[in-house]
């Protein structure tokens, strides 16, 4: 079966499994909506076939966490130097085979 995440066939999937499952796999299903979202829409009957058997959630979805997470590129505390020279930066290379200006 071809996996397609367009909103249209997020609903037939959804309406075509109209059997009672717990939220968890409703949160799966409607592309890992927010819980409340899902819960707002049993409340005002959003979506034809929405049975939920139960609204207890056993743990955090890891998905939803893995795409929430996020790392600085850099250190957040930047220790400065007291002296000079203290740290030096330096791009090491060589030797170089293509002869530069002047024969060396």
């Amino acid at each position: 079966m071809e996996k397609r995440n367009d909103p249209i066939s997020v609903a037939a999937l959804a309406r075509s499994l109209d059997k009672p499952t717990d939220i968890e796999t409703w949160h799966r299903r409607l592309s890992h909506a927010g819980l409340s979202r899902i819960d707002l829409m049993l409340k005002k009957n959003l979506v034809d076939g929405l049975n939920v058997t139960s609204t207890s959630v056993l743990g955090k979805c890891v998905d939803c966490l893995v795409g929430k997470a996020t790392r600085r590129p850099f250190d957040a505390v930047v220790e400065r130097e007291s002296r000079i020279l203290e740290r030096v930066h330096t791009d090491l290379t060589g030797p170089m085979r293509t002869p530069a200006r002047g024969g060396f």
